[in-house]
This record gives C-alpha cells, sequence and structure tokens, in this order.
C-alpha cells in the first residue's frame, strides 16, 4: 500500500491463533467461541499491514459474533493509521467523519467495538452506545467485481481520479440506454440555457467568458455546477457588470476556488461551456430571478453531467481533496473453510456521511441531483457517480451494487422507470411512495437560507413528475391519490415551525419548516428495521372524503411557483370535539375515576410540553389524557387520568357534545407545531381513510386492526366556513370500536354551523356496525349528506 514497515505492523501470519486472540481480547471478555480446544485453529491470512490489534482482532472475527469485543483509544487508533495500519485508517477516517465527534468526545474518546450478526445481516463491527460506526464483512464474490483493480492515488484531483470519471461518463454515454433516452425524449430537448459559461475560450486558456443564448450554437453541450454559495459570493452576475463579463470575460485566477476547479474537470472532459448560477442568473434582478428559476428542470434535465463540489461548505472549499489511499481499498483477508475470502469494508457508513455532506444538506441541490441525467461528485475522501444505471465511487467504480441500502439512495433509476414499475403493481398509492415520498422526505430535512423558497427549490422535480403522471399539481401535493397525501405528518413537533411569512395553505407540507413524512400510512410496510410489516396491499386504504377542485389546483393567478394561497374545497364527515376536562368527567352519572395531577413546579421546569403558566383552570386537567390500563365508560371503572401537556401520540379523551359522556371518546392527535396543543379552542375533525395497521403480539405474530385518520381542523375566519389544517388524528380498534363508533355518531349528528356548507353527494362511504362483534364497516351508498369545507 506504499507505507513503509513500522513498529507494530506485519504482514506475517501468526504460527497460533491463540497469539491472535491474545492481542485483540479485551479484560472485560467473558467467553470466546474460537478459543474453544474443540474448534480446530482457523486460517487467517492478510497482504495488508495490519497492527498486532486489529490483526488479532480481525483474525478471530468471524468465530467471535456475540462474543465481546475491544476497546480502542482514538488517538491510539490514529496513530496506528498514520504508521500504515489498513484497518485503523479505515476506522479512523469514519471516526473523523461523524459530525461534532471531537467536540462531544474530545481527543483522548475511546470506543469499544463490538461484533454483532443479526439474522440473515452481514457482520458488524459497532463501537456500542458512543458513535454509529458499522463495518460490513462481505465475501469476496459479492464485491470483488466492483472493486478498482488499478492504483488509486492521494487525492480527488489527480490523473488517475479524473480518468476514472472520464470512464464513467463515456460508459454512461455510450451504453446506458435509459440515461439517453430521458434526455433525448424530454420536452425540452436541445435545451440551450438563457447564459452559459464558455471555458475554452481560444488563445487565452486562462479567461472564461459568459455567452448570451443568441451566441450559443444550437444543441451546445454544457455541463452545470452544484455549490454551496455560504455567506458571502466573492463573484456574481448583477446589472452592472453583464457586459464586462460577456465583453472582457473573467480571469480564472480571480475565481474562487471551487469555480477554478470546476472549469479545469469540465475541460478535462472535453466540454466547453458551463452553466453556474451565481453567473448565469442576475443576482440584483428579481425577474431575472423569477424567471430563470422555473427553468431548472430544463438546465439541469439537459446537462451533459453536473459537476457537484459535495464536500465544499462555499467557494473557498473547492473540489478537490488530499487523502489516504488505504481508507478507499477495502481491507482483503483470507479464512480458509469454510468463510473463505472477505471483504472489510464501510460503505454503508459512507454513504449515510455522503448524503450529509454539506452541499447535500442544501435544499436546491437535492431537485438539481434528481433532474440531472448524470452527477460527478466530488466528496472528501473519493469521485462518486450517480445516473440512472449506475451508482459508484472510486471505491466501488463499477457500482455499489447492494452495499448501499435502497432506503439509503436518493436516486436509484429514472423516474419514469420508477413511476412505471409503480403503476406495475396497481395499488393506490405506490407511484406517491416510490418517487414522491423519499423526496419529500430528503428535501424537507434539508437547509433553506429563505423560507420563502420551500416551494420554488423544488418546483422543477414537482413538473416533471407532474408530466409524467399526466395530473394536478399545487403546493407539493398531487393531483393523483390526493386525498392520501393530506395526512403528511412531522418528524418532530418540537423543532417543528412555521415559516414567518406565508408560503404555503396549511393543508401542505411546505407550510411546516422540518421534516416532515408524507403517506406515512406506508411507514408501517416500507421499515427495514422490522422484521415483521404489512404487505403494501394489506393496507386497503380506503378514502373518506373528496378532494372536489383538484381539476382547478395550480391555475389560479395565486399559484405562482414561490408561494400558493389556494384553498381545498373538500367535501367529508366533520366531528366537532370538546376537549374534556377533569371536573366534567367526575361529574358524569356512574363515574368512579381516580385522577392525579401533575403540576408539580420541578417538573414543569424540566418537561417542555407542560405551559408555563399553567392554562387558567389549574387544577382542572385540561384537556385529559388516558394514562392507565385503557378507557371504559361501564360504571365503576377506574381509571387513571391526567394533563394532556402536547405528546404528540398521547390519547385526549375528547367529546362531540361539551359535558355529554355518552359522545366522548379517545383520540390520537399529532399537531404540526407545539403551539396548536396549548389552546382551548374547539377543534374538528375530518376522516380522510381508514387503514389496516398492525401491532405486535409476540416474536412472531401480530394483530392487524383498523384504524381512522383524519385532519385535526381549527376555524379561521368566523362564520365564513374556512378551516386551517394544525394536525392529523388516530382513532384505533386495537382494544375495541367503541371510540370509532361514538366519533362516528358525532360525524353524522349534522349540526355544525359556522358558514359550512352541507349536501348529498354519491358514491358516499356510509359507516355501520356489526349488531354482534362491533366491528365498524362502510357501504357505499348515494345521496347521503356530507360537509363540504374550504381548508386554506
Amino acid at each position: 500500500m506504499g507505507h513503509s514497515q513500522s513498529k507494530g505492523l506485519s504482514k506475517t501470519q501468526p504460527t497460533q491463533i491463540e497469539e491472535a486472540q491474545t492481542a485483540s481480547r479485551p479484560e472485560r471478555t467473558s467467553t470466546d467461541v474460537a478459543k474453544r480446544k474443540s474448534d480446530p485453529p482457523p486460517k487467517f491470512e492478510c497482504q495488508d499491514q495490519l497492527c498486532e490489534t486489529c490483526r488479532g482482532t480481525l483474525a478471530s472475527l468471524p468465530f467471535r459474533v456475540g462474543t465481546g469485543g475491544i476497546e480502542r483509544d482514538v488517538a491510539e487508533i490514529k496513530e496506528s493509521a498514520d504508521a500504515g495500519c489498513h484497518a485503523c485508517a479505515i476506522f479512523h477516517a469514519n471516526i473523523s467523519l461523524l459530525d461534532d465527534f471531537a467536540s462531544v468526545f474530545g481527543t483522548k474518546a475511546r470506543i469499544y467495538l463490538t461484533m454483532s450478526e443479526l439474522l440473515s445481516a452481514p457482520i458488524f463491527l459497532v463501537p456500542m452506545s458512543i458513535t454509529p460506526l458499522r463495518y460490513v464483512l462481505r465475501p469476496a464474490k459479492d464485491v470483488e467485481h466492483l472493486i478498482q483493480p488499478v492504483a488509486i492515488d492521494s487525492s480527488t484531483g489527480s490523473e488517475l481520479s479524473i480518468n476514472c470519471a472520464r470512464e464513467w461518463l463515456r460508459v454512461c454515454s455510450e451504453t446506458h440506454t435509459s440515461c439517453r433516452q430521458e434526455r433525448e425524449r424530454g420536452p425540452s430537448h436541445g435545451y440551450v440555457p438563457t447564459r452559459l459559461l464558455h471555458v475554452a475560450v481560444r488563445n487565452n486558456p486562462d479567461t472564461i467568458r459568459l455567452c448570451e443564448k443568441g451566441d450559443i450554437p444550437k444543441g451546445t453541450v454544457y455541463a452545470t455546477l452544484s455549490h454551496c454559495w455560504g455567506l458571502v459570493l466573492q463573484h456574481k452576475l448583477l446589472t452592472t457588470n453583464i457586459d464586462e463579463l460577456t465583453q472582457r470575460g473573467i480571469a480564472l485566477s480571480t475565481l474562487a476556488k471551487t469555480f477554478r476547479e470546476a472549469v479545469g474537470v469540465v475541460r478535462t472532459l472535453g466540454i466547453d461551456y458551463i452553466w453556474i448560477d451565481c453567473f448565469c442568473i442576475m443576482q440584483d434582478s428579481a425577474d431575472d430571478w423569477t424567471r430563470e428559476a422555473v427553468l431548472m428542470q430544463h438546465v439541469y434535465g439537459n446537462t451533459h453531467v453536473n459537476i457537484a463540489a459535495t464536500d465544499s461548505s462555499d467557494g473557498r472549499g473547492g473540489c478537490f481533496r488530499s487523502r489516504n489511499p488505504q481508507i478507499i481499498a477495502p481491507v482483503k483477508m483470507d479464512y480458509g473453510e469454510p468463510n473463505g475470502e472477505l471483504y472489510l469494508t464501510d460503505v454503508s457508513l459512507w454513504w449515510e456521511r455522503f448524503e450529509k455532506a454539506p452541499l447535500n444538506r442544501r435544499a436546491w441541490v437535492l431537485q438539481e441531483r434528481l433532474l440531472s441525467p448524470r452527477v460527478l461528485h466530488f466528496d472528501s475522501d473519493q469521485l462518486v457517480w450517480e445516473c440512472n444505471e449506475l451508482t459508484a465511487c472510486e471505491r466501488f467504480p463499477h457500482g455499489v451494487g447492494e452495499l448501499v441500502p435502497p432506503r439509503l439512495s436518493l436516486r436509484g433509476t429514472a423516474l419514469e422507470t420508477v413511476l412505471r414499475s409503480a403503476a406495475a403493481t396497481g395499488l393506490r398509492g405506490q407511484e406517491m411512495v416510490d418517487i414522491w415520498k423519499p423526496v419529500v422526505r430528503a428535501y424537507s430535512a434539508c437547509k433553506l437560507t429563505k423560507n420563502s423558497d420551500r416551494l420554488i427549490a423544488l418546483y422543477g422535480v414537482a413538473m416533471k413528475i407532474k408530466d409524467l403522471l399526466g395530473c394536478e399539481y399545487s403546493a407539493g401535493l398531487f393531483g393523483r391519490d390526493m386525498e392520501s397525501q393530506l395526512l403528511w405528518e412531522v418528524d418532530d413537533i418540537k423543532t417543528s415551525s412555521r415559516p414567518e411569512t406565508h408560503v404555503a395553505p396549511s393543508w401542505s407540507w411546505a407550510s411546516i419548516v422540518g421534516p416532515v413524512s408524507v403517506l406515512p400510512q406506508w411507514d408501517q410496510t416500507t421499515n427495514e428495521e422490522f422484521t415483521r410489516r404489512l404487505k403494501p396491499e394489506q393496507l386497503n386504504e380506503r378514502v373518506l372524503c373528496e378532494v372536489l377542485n383538484k381539476a382547478a389546483l395550480g391555475t389560479t393567478p395565486e399559484a405562482t411557483p414561490s408561494t400558493s394561497h389556494e384553498a381545498l374545497q373538500v367535501r367529508g364527515y366533520l366531528c366537532p370535539v370538546f376537549f374534556v376536562t377533569q371536573s366534567e368527567a367526575a361529574a358524569w352519572k356512574g363515574a368512579a375515576r381516580e385522577f392525579r395531577a401533575e403540576d408539580e413546579p420541578e417538573r414543569r421546569a424540566k418537561d417542555p410540553w407542560i405551559p408555563d403558566p399553567l392554562p387558567d383552570d389549574n387544577g382542572d386537567m385540561w384537556p385529559l389524557r388516558v394514562s392507565g390500563t385503557g378507557w371504559s365508560r361501564d360504571s365503576g371503572s377506574r381509571v387513571s387520568y391526567s394533563r394532556f401537556y402536547g405528546d404528540p401520540r398521547t390519547k385526549a379523551v375528547v367529546s362531540s357534545i361539551r359535558g355529554n359522556k355518552d359522545a366522548s371518546f379517545q383520540v390520537e392527535l399529532r399537531y404540526d407545531v407545539v403551539a396548536e396543543h396549548r389552546t382551548k379552542e374547539q377543534r374538528w375533525l375530518l376522516p380522510v381513510y381508514a387503514v389496516t395497521e398492525w401491532e405486535a403480539v409476540d416474536i412472531f405474530d401480530m394483530d392487524m386492526y383498523r384504524s381512522v385518520n383524519g385532519l385535526v381542523l381549527k376555524m379561521d375566519g368566523g362564520e365564513s366556513g374556512q378551516f386551517k389544517r394544525c394536525g392529523t388524528f388516530k382513532i384505533g380498534s386495537a382494544q375495541g370500536f367503541e371510540d370509532q363508533w361514538a366519533f362516528w355518531k358525532g360525524c353524522q349528528r349534522f349540526d355544525v354551523k359556522g358558514g359550512v356548507k352541507m349536501a348529498k353527494f354519491d358514491k358516499v362511504f356510509v359507516p355501520d356496525k356489526e349488531a354482534k362483534t362491533g366491528r365498524i364497516f362502510f357501504q357505499e351508498k348515494n345521496r347521503r349528506r356530507q360537509y363540504t369545507v374550504s381548508v386554506v
């Protein structure tokens, strides 16, 4: 590997496996399966340089699963890596990539490497309870065909690295059918941006020049650049300097490092033009920015390759990085029979870190990645390639294969390929789950300098999907299966917020700042951390409402790419609810309840959910929640209650008629922001769909039940009949059907006022209850009354 021999490093094999175990065994290890006399001494060969500690650990690795581990000092790992230990180089590279590791644990941190095997999963080395590092052993047959057969240099800007990029581009251009077809079949095929930078200026290689569209040859091949601006952008296009940039050009020596190196890459790849946002959009012209911002679908969709300065937080960072070549190549080990040759690598963790790189945290770049037919990333330690048919890196230049879990890969293939595959299942919502759910999940977690860009920064991707689906689009939701998309959920209510200025209507996830999940009902079918999960067809989703004005969405004058004020006209049921207080519940006839107060000042100081000061009715616990074993209307039942402070998964006790015990039921409330919890205002529940869910019964079995899910609304504008979304609700039936039936009785009372319209509709799902079991079922009937509400 190009490192000299040093103390503690060896390429020779130990004569006895006991020597390896002695070197690697921590004092607290209790049992070592590999050391049992009944086991034959295993074979271990490794041609890479390893320190004594790593050699001993790796030598016994396949035979010590779940039997202990080894404690390592981080500083010692770095010293060993610098001395040439291949395994320590990989370990330390990943440690240093962890967010704030040094500031949290310091330079004297120690990690504990243990070994475990989960079902059929590969073997992992995991520093338990401190860091999430994972190092996986893979059989040679699984990875050897993916590994780089030639040497790896010490810089990502080296000739070897650029040659690797050039080969990716050649193979993609010549052999990837879907990559060519997506670009050639697009509605904007042959598109030329408004402006481009000419990087191949004749007789003046030290200068690049800005060209207007009229001066750019038709069908010009160009590259694009994805980069982080940072706090200060030294060079940019203005109305005052456009003449200078188009006539005299720009001296390369005056540009930021990222731009200089990107120009060098483009020239090396044989491309004469590049599009860079800060040079191709006037930064002091709102009109020019608005015109160009909506063209991103075409600009990136027609690029030959998108260059991404992935590891740089601003223009000073550049594209290229120095590196230790050892951290790229996996460690190859031969254990003989029955394990054979195995490779120690860390691709899963590396990919997670890659997705959290400075550039990939930027919201604008997500659509740049998705729209570009090819992306060449310059990451912290290697080049990464993404196109419709290949995801590769210098470590695995022929593709990462299945080494990167699907849930971690934002882009796996062409959008239209994913849509065709989803449509083939015939399952309601499958298309949105496969293509839109991961996009929104990643996008909403990214950072935006201006919250006002929340809609426009994803507009290009949304328009491409809209065209492929052939449906309406407005404010982050598509007309196809729109009802199912209404029940998005925030990931963390403690950190979610609404923008100070209006961006989107309350029914849109874009009205929230913070990570959100769309189509959450599908989570139980896609969560890879659970071996038991519902099959998509088992969801059996039944939509209980209808958006009446889908055809008009996106066509109103207010529906600009930057903001949306569109209102949804929704017909469905509506249940008014009041939060039950302690005094109300205690006054119910036959009620035998015991209550407990949780108003201690010291607890208030620690619990962010408890309002301070407390509500006016302090002592009358409001709202009431169940904190005992269950909810029963039988006389004499004893259930413990406490105040409902806003835990997003708490089941509150509500009533559709104030003070009426028979109209009360439990409902799980999930508000969008903390402020919505701390209110005594009346709320309305609008059921959206019923779906199958499951609960674990034991290690092997699960119990399936049906739940009703919908929107929590608050009235907006007095008697106008308008509502705003403030969260979602769920009423399950795992413990019985009384709550659901009480809810449905409240929905069909039809006494809601406040300007709400009511009419008869056809194809309405009407709830009913089986006499013997109490199970709720639905029958489709015509000429049935429902409300029509406006959600703004």
